[in-house]
């Protein structure tokens, strides 16, 4: 949720006070920003949230999920049959978590909506 908005923000001044952070998201703009990587992923699919959670290092010192999106208008439906809305901005946090959870040792949970 690093690519755009509030936690685009958060990355970046994290960055600039010198952390390493790891952005995930569907574009990046900040390639020119140093200690800055990026993950292309789409969070519409669950399965792909899922997996990035096995993927993520377990040994961060913060994980921030600030994904959502705008709902839209008309109904839209992922290639998982899940609305569009409610699989971006809550349950890719779940399939990620979920997956992540199990491997680390400290826990500090906000749960946020921006």
């Amino acid at each position: 949720g690093g690519t755009d908005g509030i936690g685009r923000a958060i990355a970046r001044h994290a960055a600039h006070l010198g952390a390493n952070v790891t952005v995930i998201g569907r574009q990046f703009r900040d390639a020119d920003v140093p200690r800055m990587q990026f993950v292309p992923a789409d969070l519409s699919l669950l399965s792909t949230a899922a997996a990035l959670g096995d993927s993520l290092p377990s040994d961060a010192d913060v994980y921030l999920f600030t994904n959502a999106i705008s709902p839209p208008r008309d109904l839209v439906r992922t290639d998982e049959a899940i609305e569009l809305h409610a699989a971006v901005s809550l349950l890719s946090r779940l399939a990620l978590l979920s997956a992540l959870l199990p491997r680390i040792h400290k826990v500090f949970c906000v749960l946020c909506d921006v």
